[in-house]
């Protein structure tokens, strides 16, 4: 856990050299993973052993738990995808760039125009 949240994430983003955007996702996944691991941690051993004298045992996720934990993950790559289709990660500024009107030419700079344009052979 140490690793994962702190001794790798911090040279990549501490070092200028290495923060890049490769580096930053995998600084980020990297503490993800960390953190799930620390309340993987917090949890399953509290359920290993239960307080009652007679019944002691190990945890093991059933079948329907890891059906659960698949759901969620896939669920929120699905949210993801959703909202990248329906919400532009370009942004509008970026978009309305090339969205100006054409000017208002006189006929003689039309056909200027029009012979930059022109391919020659």
């Amino acid at each position: 856990m140490v690793f994962c949240n702190f001794v790798i994430p911090l040279p990549l983003l501490g070092i200028r050299r290495l923060r890049t955007i490769t580096g930053t996702v995998i600084a980020s996944s990297l503490i993800v993973v960390g953190m799930w691991l620390e309340r993987f941690l917090i949890i399953v051993p509290s359920l290993a052993m239960k307080n009652l004298p007679y019944s002691w045992g190990f945890y093991r996720p059933q079948p329907v738990e890891i059906m659960i934990t698949i759901a969620t993950f896939a669920a929120m790559a699905f949210l993801y995808l959703l909202f990248s289709k329906f919400v532009p990660i370009i942004s509008i500024w970026e978009l309305k760039v090339g969205a100006h009107p054409r000017p208002v030419l006189t006929p003689q700079e039309e056909e200027e125009a029009q012979e930059l344009w022109r391919v020659r052979p």
